[in-house]
């Protein structure tokens, strides 16, 4: 099998590929995962290069500004308001969202992954990983789906089917603003458009991390496989164990170049979407410690647990793939070693493919900044929990100086 690495394709170079082709890679996937695919381009989150898909997610880039735009300038009034009424900034501040920074930073990621995830070969990207799959279901003849993909899939539907209804559903329906809509109105479609706006704004948003975590399934499903052909080559040691080793180390090499375009296109909004998953933490914990004191309603526990939702997509999500993709790849190092030590025919490729595979150990979940594991996620976690301490004994302050209560009906952060 011929490992060619993963580039941008120019016109001059190669050969653009057809529909067809993209359309039989896609096959080796389930029908949840290519519905997943189809969803990405209907997001504008991937496309086809062309005049067409790109003036299509020109408009829906266009769209979704204007829903920020109506959304940020809400919070921001109802955060001005707040401290009007309160005196209170941090109350105001977990209210609103920042005084709608959050949202401010939900359109920033969108807009970054419309100009330069396009550009940077989205498309190229998932035609690799079905040619990797491909390759990776090759090692072991008669591989698959297995019940843990299709449950994969089945999570990842689940929380873009609850994110959808929820969001649409408590932007509309929140605050009383259905009691307008009793008759038709310009007021009630303008809160229906809003509101459904809303909802598609913070999803859009959202398949960011949800694309990173797909992606990583498709990837683990082919170290899985490799796996288990090198577990094969430990255990049986077959007449074509050479030729077998070679086209795993071929894999090996695939899988890593693919990895690294991963990480490298999707680099900086996955940074963006997990600051987002930060600040709603930041902005949920210091909503709860205003709930304690001044009482909470249905609706907020429904807001909270809406965010809390999308707070672990952004931030627990590419965690736990990372790990993942982190404990295969151990396995993998683990593998190699035992066949250098029971294999002595085989003892110099497979201590070359060690090698390779331990470097790739060091890059997984690397972005620069940081790398995403669930260690980081942990240290993140106790540092908000310490700030927020910090920021309890604030409000405990400001409590003293006989505020009054704040208004039960703004208790979200993040919906307009």
């Amino acid at each position: 099998m011929r490992c060619r690495r993963l580039v941008c394709r120019s016109v001059d170079s190669e050969t653009p590929e057809t529909p067809e082709r993209e359309q039989q890679q896609e096959e080796h996937l389930p029908i949840g995962s290519r519905a997943f695919v189809v969803l990405l381009r209907l997001a504008g989150l991937a496309g086809r290069p062309g005049w067409g898909t790109a003036l299509y997610a020109g408009l829906l880039c266009g769209l979704l500004t204007w829903v920020a735009v109506v959304s940020v300038r809400s919070q921001f009034d109802i955060g001005q308001e707040m401290v009007g009424s309160t005196g209170s900034w941090s109350r105001a501040a977990a209210s609103s969202g920042f005084f709608g920074a959050i949202l401010a930073e939900v359109w920033l990621t969108l807009v970054i992954a419309y100009i330069t995830g396009r550009r940077r070969c989205a498309e190229e990207s998932f035609s690799e990983l079905m040619t990797v799959l491909r390759g990776a279901g090759e090692l072991v003849r008669g591989a698959g789906c297995t019940a843990r993909q299709h449950l994969e899939m089945l999570t990842i539907w689940a929380l873009v089917g609850l994110i959808s209804i929820g969001n649409v559903g408590v932007a509309i329906y929140a605050d009383g603003k259905v009691s307008v809509c009793n008759e038709f109105s310009t007021t009630c479609v303008h809160h229906i458009v809003t509101g459904a706006g809303f909802g598609c704004l913070i999803q859009a948003f959202l398949l960011i991390p949800m694309k990173f975590l797909f992606i990583a399934f498709v990837l683990a499903r082919g170290l899985e496989l490799a796996n288990e052909d090198l577990e094969e080559l430990v255990i049986y040691e077959p007449e074509n164990a050479e030729e077998r080793l070679t086209r795993n180390g071929e894999f090996q090499k695939r899988y890593v170049s693919s990895f690294l375009q991963l990480t490298d296109a999707m680099a900086a909004v996955l940074l963006l979407s997990m600051l987002y998953g930060v600040l709603t933490e930041v902005a949920l914990m210091m909503s709860l410690i205003n709930a304690l004191s001044a009482g909470s309603s249905s609706a907020f526990v429904v807001d909270t647990a809406l965010f809390l939702l999308s707070a672990g997509v952004s931030l627990l999500g590419p965690c736990e793939a990372c790990q993942r993709l982190l404990a295969l790849a151990g396995r993998r190092c683990d593998l190699l070693l035992e066949l250098e030590w029971r294999r002595p025919r085989l003892a110099q490729q497979a201590g070359l493919q060690r090698a390779a595979a331990t470097r790739h150990l060091d890059t997984i979940g690397d972005l620069g900044f940081f790398q995403v594991r669930r260690a980081t996620l942990l240290a993140v976690t106790s540092t908000i929990i310490t700030y927020i301490v910090i920021i309890a004994q604030f409000q405990a302050t400001e409590d003293g100086c006989n505020c009054p209560d704040p208004p039960t009906g703004n208790a979200s952060a993040l919906r307009p």
